[in-house]
């Protein structure tokens, strides 16, 4: 195949159209027990094993083996085999996980070859109905010609699975507007540690008592253990988890009461049932997003969807430094915008340098950038788009004299596409620190916009040398206000251990995430004092939230105590 016939996406090669497996095979009385219990392949040769050994994470463990299970039926004998030997599962989807989850020595149950299917749409209802290893990219392929969709967008969701997503509890750019994958799960047909196949979903309080039996089979202690939460623990969970919307460690417990304490308080008001008269529920199976495998094995999901919005409107917003793009986070979110993301001049500054994205770079930011803010807009209307990026320039960009020689650049409220309306410069009060802006509105200006945020991991991934940047500290969480203060800190550490990393990324959901990446340089005998170091900072901007936390309640008590 001569080069001008080679597809422009790789995957599309023809030539990548095969399954190779070596002949010589780890534990080949385990390969021949589970091969005589599964219709689905059992591969335990080295090469498929070091296929395994590693994910998109830094992290690599040989597996002990990999199974692509074809049915519900498959997974619970191989995990029913394997719980009477004490041999590890481990269940995989896209293997894009940043923290080392699909990576375990355990036998692998890999979702993606065969139980990926999309198996009923219902558009009416808003559900869709799936198998563990549908891709998300491709489920809302099926899902736009009913102009619907799995809302969590995570980065690679053209790799990662429906599967992953709830074992993650994956959110994405847009995670200010839809939160996490545990608020889509509805229903799931799951596999129990002891090969027990059950389904989990939505039950009354008394639907959860009922089934509660500490000394029965697995799924009743199951139900045994979430009654006592419900009747006994719930006032500990709440005191101990924090107050974070983008909360992923940790079991789904805080999510778990919220729901928990509404159908309590229903209880008490209204005899067990909610404000529609109908029992109050928790769903049960919402405790498996975020736990990762480990409470149970999910081989049928049933998510809700979310309507696609009808246009947007998008504002790259340019910062003399990173520090001063995320000033502008908590102002920029009383805006209320679908999606905020950050790139700081690391990462233009190697944007631009590649063939692919230095025109883009060029082309779209003034000299002297140090860090953008992307700062998008769902709207029902091109107009309503239009009105509510004119009004964020106005409030958030300064005077349009400080563009000069910027082209297109959309500075300040007189030189939007909109007039902004009144009052608009005056929705905050914050200082003014982005000195220039543009908007974008159609789809192909949108999209160009997209692509210099989406550059960010192809381009670190793709260095091969000492400054390449690895994932050892991966989705910080801290609350927007608190932002500056902790990326201030986190730049001292790694000055102060000579190492730098771009940070990039959705500061979604409340302005909580944040992915720094430190050059790999550090890894040999700095990662652990640096992961350290600045978990201490962590901990300080979580005590200072913690205050405020605090104090917000006091404040509501006392308005509480003079109202009443």
């Amino acid at each position: 195949m001569g080069t001008s016939d080679r597809p422009e996406d790789p995957a599309a090669d023809p030539r990548t159209d095969y399954d190779y497996a070596a002949d010589a095979v780890a534990r080949p009385g385990l390969v021949a027990d589970l091969d005589d219990r599964v219709d689905g392949e059992v591969r335990f040769d080295d090469y498929s094993r070091q296929l395994y050994a590693t994910d998109a994470s830094i992290y690599e463990v040989t597996p002990v083996g990999v199974v692509y299970p074809e049915s519900t039926a498959d997974v619970a004998a191989v995990v029913s085999y394997c719980a009477e030997r004490s041999i590890p599962v481990l269940p995989r989807g896209g293997g894009t996980s940043l923290a080392g989850q699909t990576v375990n020595e355990a036998v692998v149950l890999d979702f993606t070859r065969h139980m990926d299917a999309v198996l009923a749409v219902d558009a009416d209802e808003r559900l869709a109905r799936a198998e563990p290893g549908a891709i998300l990219g491709e489920l809302n392929a099926e899902l736009a010609a009913h102009d619907l969709k799995f809302a969590p967008d995570p980065a690679w969701g053209d790799k990662s699975a429906l599967g992953g997503a709830i074992g993650n509890n994956s959110t994405g750019a847009h995670s200010l507007q839809y939160g996490k994958t545990d608020a889509y799960v509805e229903a799931c047909e799951v596999v129990l540690a002891d090969g027990t196949v059950t389904r989990f979903g939505e039950v009354t309080l008394a639907e959860l008592r009922e089934r509660a039996d500490p000394e029965g089979g697995l799924e009743s202690r199951i139900y045994a253990v979430l009654a006592r939460i419900v009747d006994e623990e719930i006032d500990a969970v709440e005191a101990a988890f924090p107050e974070l919307k983008r909360n992923v460690s940790g079991y789904n417990l805080d999510a778990f009461v919220a729901e928990a304490r509404e159908a309590l308080d229903a209880e008490a008001a209204a005899g067990g049932d909610g404000d529609d008269g109908e029992p109050a529920t928790v769903n049960v199976a919402r405790l498996l997003a975020g736990s990762e495998g480990t409470l149970a094995i999910v081989t049928e999901a049933t998510v809700s969807l979310e309507p696609v919005p009808e246009t947007k409107g998008l504002a790259l917003l340019t910062y003399d430094s990173l520090l001063d793009a995320l000033e502008d986070v908590q102002p920029i979110l009383d805006h209320d915008p679908a999606a905020v993301e950050v790139l700081d001049d690391v990462l233009l500054d190697l944007a631009a340098d590649t063939e692919e994205f230095g025109d883009l770079v060029d082309s779209v930011l003034p000299e002297g950038t140090g860090s953008v803010l992307l700062v998008e807009f769902y709207a029902e209307t091109d107009e309503e788009g239009r009105q509510r990026v004119a009004d964020l320039l106005a409030d958030r960009v300064g005077d349009a004299e400080d563009a000069e020689g910027l082209g297109q650049a959309l500075v300040g409220a007189a030189t939007t596409e909109a007039d902004p309306a009144e009052g608009a410069a005056d929705v905050t009060d914050a200082p003014v620190r982005a000195f220039a802006a543009r908007e974008a509105h159609d789809e192909a200006d949108r999209a160009r916009f997209w692509k210099l945020r989406k550059s960010g991991l192809p381009i670190l991934l793709s260095r091969t040398t000492d400054a390449k940047h690895g994932s050892f500290i991966e989705d910080t969480a801290v609350p927007p206000a608190n932002l500056p203060a902790f990326v201030a800190d986190f730049q001292a550490v790694l000055e102060e251990h000579d190492t730098y990393g771009p940070y990039f990324e959705a500061l979604s959901y409340s302005g909580e995430h944040m992915i720094p990446r430190p050059t790999t340089s550090v890894w040999p005998n700095q990662r652990k004092i640096i992961a350290s170091e600045v978990n201490a900072a962590l901990r300080k901007e979580k005590s200072a939230s913690d205050a405020a936390s605090a104090m917000k309640k006091q404040l509501g008590a006392i308005e509480e105590q003079a109202g009443g």
